[in-house]
């Protein structure tokens, strides 16, 4: 069962990150929120340089690098 969004509270400064936050649901981030996902990306990997989020992180910003390329939206889907 979802239950409140814990990150978007505990993390405010990472609204779009904050989005993502439960297994089950899709999220969609258009042309324009791609560039604000991953500054987010950055921001985080630069203050957790060595955390268990790097290689998560590192996956994303390539995500958005391949959705900024074509002006496209970025999408993640649950089964």
């Amino acid at each position: 069962m979802k239950t409140g969004n814990w990150f978007e509270q505990a993390f405010p400064e990472y609204p779009m990150l904050g989005r993502i936050n439960y297994i089950f649901d899709d999220y969609i981030f258009t042309p324009d929120e791609v560039g604000k996902l991953r500054e987010e990306c950055l921001q985080l990997k630069a203050a957790k340089p060595d955390s268990a989020a790097d290689l998560p992180l590192r996956k994303l910003i390539h995500a958005c690098d391949e959705a900024l390329k074509e002006n496209s939206y970025l999408m993640f889907s649950a089964d």
